[in-house]
């Protein structure tokens, strides 16, 4: 208890001090800020999705984090997500569920961290549609008829859903390019991801850190705020980490 009061004693004399106060308002909440944008950038270049998919990846993996502490049912497999010339199963890609008539999408879901993908849906005829920056659809299959406007929107391929039984289907994907990192300036690129990431994971453990700091000193909402989109933000970070280290065993 002695501990605890002494802490709350050196709280009030920070919270009463003018310099702690101006150093949080005006140098640490730019640090966080800088950190925040920073790691969200290098974020958006690890998940490799395209754009319009990101703001239904927090409800996804809010989903299977319930899910993996049975809050939640587990959704049902139907296959997997995997790179056609390697067979490692690719995690976080999108996978559209489409009407065969007027190619609405009528589902969205991701690969989980084993590339595992699946709907909840009722019997019938559905388009299935597997999406990751940087991959196409392999030659040799038929997108039925599913118009692709570009290398996004990767894969297409018509399923059937029978009573009282899912599908077993795995969407095969095929890597644009592969980047070399023993040659000339691509190997500088793998270096600079390599420093750009790890950087960027510093930052924004700063930024969790700094904002937790300036929430307990200030209690000011925005720090408050910072610091619940920090935690997102490391949650998905250890998400991808895990994925990549699951697919590699796979």
């Amino acid at each position: 208890m002695d501990v605890l009061y002494q802490w709350l004693d050196r709280l009030q004399v920070l919270q009463e001090t003018p310099e702690v106060i101006n150093f949080i308002n005006n140098y640490l909440l730019r640090l966080v800020f800088v950190g925040l944008a920073f790691g969200f950038a290098v974020l958006l270049v690890e998940i490799r999705l395209p754009l319009k998919y990101y703001w239904e990846l927090p409800q996804f993996l809010i989903g299977e984090f319930l899910a993996g502490i049975r809050l939640r049912r587990v959704r049902p497999i139907w296959g997997r997500c995997m790179d056609s010339r390697s067979d490692q199963v690719i995690p976080l890609a999108a996978v559209e569920l489409l009407d065969p008539n007027t190619k609405k999408k009528l589902k969205t879901t991701f690969s989980n961290r084993l590339g595992q993908y699946g709907f909840d849906v009722k019997p019938g005829n559905y388009i299935v549609r597997a999406i990751k920056n940087y991959y196409v659809a392999p030659p040799f299959y038929d997108p039925e008829n599913v118009q692709l406007q570009s290398t996004d929107e990767s894969f297409a391929l018509g399923i059937v859903v029978e009573a009282q039984s899912w599908p077993e289907v795995n969407l095969l994907l095929q890597e644009v390019y592969s980047v070399s990192a023993l040659k000339g300036f691509n190997r500088f690129l793998f270096y600079f991801r390599a420093f750009a990431i790890n950087l960027a994971n510093g930052l924004l453990a700063l930024s969790v850190v700094g904002s937790w700091y300036g929430w307990i000193v200030t209690r000011a909402p925005l720090f408050g705020i910072l610091l619940a989109v920090g935690i997102v933000f490391m949650f998905i970070k250890i998400y991808i980490l895990e994925a990549v280290g699951s697919s590699s065993q796979v």
